[in-house]
C-alpha cells in the first residue's frame, strides 16, 4: 500500500528553525533552556535521552497537580440530596475536561480515576 510513497527529506527537522531557541520558550528556566539547546546540538544520543527523561518527569509532576486539582473540584462541587448525582457529576467532569482542553467524552472516566487515585496514592 505504501510501497511507492516517498517522504520529502525536508519534512523532518534536523535542527530547530533559524533564530529560534528554547531560551525564548515561556516559563522555562534559563539553565534548563541552555541544557536543552546543548543537548540538541550534541552528537551524542544520550544527551537527548536525558532531555526526554527530564521532560517526562516534568510531565508527571504537572499531571499529579492536575489530578489533585480535579479531585478538589470534585470535592467542592459535591452532590447534595436535592441534586441529581449523575447531572452534577457530568457537569463537574465536563468542567475539568474543558480546563484540560480534552474531549468531554472521557471526562467522567477521568473523574472516576481521580477519585480512586488521590486517596490510594497520598504521596503522589
Amino acid at each position: 500500500m505504501f510501497e511507492d510513497w516517498v517522504c520529502d527529506p525536508k519534512y523532518f527537522e534536523d535542527t530547530p528553525p533559524e533564530g529560534w531557541s528554547f531560551a525564548t520558550a515561556p516559563r522555562l528556566d534559563p539553565l534548563d533552556a541552555a541544557f536543552i539547546n546543548q543537548a540538541l546540538d550534541s552528537t551524542e544520543a544520550c544527551d537527548c535521552v536525558t532531555v526526554i527523561e527530564q521532560a517526562e518527569r516534568n510531565q508527571a509532576f504537572w499531571s499529579s497537580i492536575q489530578a489533585r486539582a480535579a479531585a478538589r473540584i470534585d470535592a467542592l462541587t459535591g452532590c447534595t440530596l436535592d441534586d441529581h448525582p449523575a447531572d452534577k457529576e457530568r457537569g463537574t467532569a465536563h468542567l475539568i475536561a474543558i480546563a484540560r482542553r480534552r474531549s468531554q467524552s472521557g471526562s467522567i472516566a477521568y473523574l472516576h480515576c481521580m477519585r480512586n487515585l488521590i486517596p490510594d496514592m497520598p504521596y503522589l
